[in-house]
C-alpha cells in the first residue's frame, strides 16, 4: 500500500515511474511477518540507501513487483507472501525462517531509467 505520495505527481507522468530494468535507490526496513515483526534488514543498518536494478534478482521478487510504478519520493509498505520472499527455504544470511511473510517499508529516493 502507498503510505506517502510525492509532493508533486510524477513529473513526467508514466516516463518517471519505476519499470523493469530501471536502477533505483531506496531507503527501507524489512521485517518478518508484520510491521511489528523482528527487523531482519534495513538500509540504516547497511549504512545508507541501497541501489539496485529492478528485475535483476538483486532483491526478493516481492520487492521487484512492489516497486513497480513508484515515483521518486513515494513511500510504500509491502506485505510479501513467502512465495515471493524467501520461500520454503528461508534465508540463512538474514536468519529468516521458511514459509513466512515479509513486510517491507521503502522510500524511493532516486530513479534512473533503463537506457
Amino acid at each position: 500500500k502507498t503510505v506517502q505520495k510525492p509532493k508533486d505527481p510524477c513529473p513526467d507522468g508514466q516516463s518517471s515511474r519505476v519499470r523493469r530494468g530501471d536502477t533505483i535507490t531506496i531507503n527501507y526496513e524489512a521485517r518478518v511477518a508484520s510491521p511489528g515483526g523482528p527487523l531482519y534488514d534495513s538500509s540504516t543498518e547497511r549504512g545508507g540507501p541501497v541501489t539496485f536494478r529492478v528485475g535483476s534478482a538483486q532483491a526478493v521478487n516481492g520487492v521487484d513487483i512492489g516497486v513497480y510504478d513508484m515515483c521518486p519520493g513515494e513511500v510504500r509498505e509491502l506485505d510479501i507472501p513467502a512465495s515471493l520472499g524467501y520461500g520454503r527455504a528461508g534465508s540463512v544470511v538474514f536468519d529468516v525462517p521458511g514459509d513466512v511473510r515479509l513486510w517491507w517499508r521503502l522510500e524511493l529516493l532516486q530513479l534512473e531509467k533503463k537506457k
